[in-house]
């Protein structure tokens, strides 16, 4: 119960965005993978430009973080 309590309380579990933003990210990936059994006319394509411009905006952090900016 003491491993249960700590991680309730730590400065990153799951009381912060610092645990709830990677799980809706995982959140995306997941929709976007259920999206692959649907036939084309289905598929939103304002959800689909969505997640374009989301991609975009999280490679472009990465780069940046890699280049230590």
């Amino acid at each position: 119960m003491s491993f249960f309590k700590t991680f309730l309380n730590s400065p990153v579990g799951p009381k912060t965005t610092h645990f709830w933003g990677p799980v809706a990210n995982w959140g995306f990936v997941a929709a976007a993978m259920a999206d692959l059994e649907k036939p084309p006319e289905m598929l939103s394509g304002n959800m689909t430009g969505v997640m374009c411009v989301y991609s975009a905006l999280c490679m472009r952090s990465m780069v940046l973080a890699a280049e230590g900016r």
